[in-house]
């Protein structure tokens, strides 16, 4: 577990400096998305289950993210070979009643990078919340 918390302060660092997006065709959307508010006060400890390995932010027009996730995938794929991956889609709370096709695009071509990874659809969740805690999307990336 210690690699893949070195990944993930790598991974953060490289995705939130990087600046370009690769289009990929993306066909699968998780049927459990689901759409939940962030609770108002976050506890000061969090299990180690709800600390992503990954956070994806969206804050520029094109972002690098498969070089990363391809990294984290590996560590965990090394220590738990069958584990289970939730996507998680973080948009700003003040963007809860714009429609944007941007968030769906962002959120399926993560799961596809992940298909392309190895990772089947069944090991694969996928939920959005609203938060006002960030400014721009995020995907955050979780195994369970």
């Amino acid at each position: 577990m210690k690699n893949i918390a070195k990944t993930f302060i790598f991974a953060t660092a490289f995705v939130a400096a990087c600046a370009s997006f690769s289009t990929a065709n993306a066909g699968y959307l998780g049927e459990n998305l689901q759409v939940q508010p962030e609770p108002a006060s976050t506890p000061a400890v969090s299990p180690v289950e709800d600390i992503p390995v990954l956070i994806i932010r969206f804050n520029q027009e094109h972002i690098y993210f498969q070089s990363p996730l391809k990294k984290v995938v590996s560590e965990v794929k090394s220590a738990k070979a069958d584990a289970n991956y939730e996507v998680r889609l973080v948009l700003p709370a003040a963007s809860q009643n714009v429609s944007s096709q941007n968030n769906d695009r962002n959120l399926l071509l993560v799961i596809a990078e992940l298909n392309k990874l190895g990772i089947t659809s069944s090991r694969i969740s996928s939920d959005m919340i609203y938060s006002d805690t960030v400014q721009n999307q995020e995907i955050r990336v979780f195994v369970k």
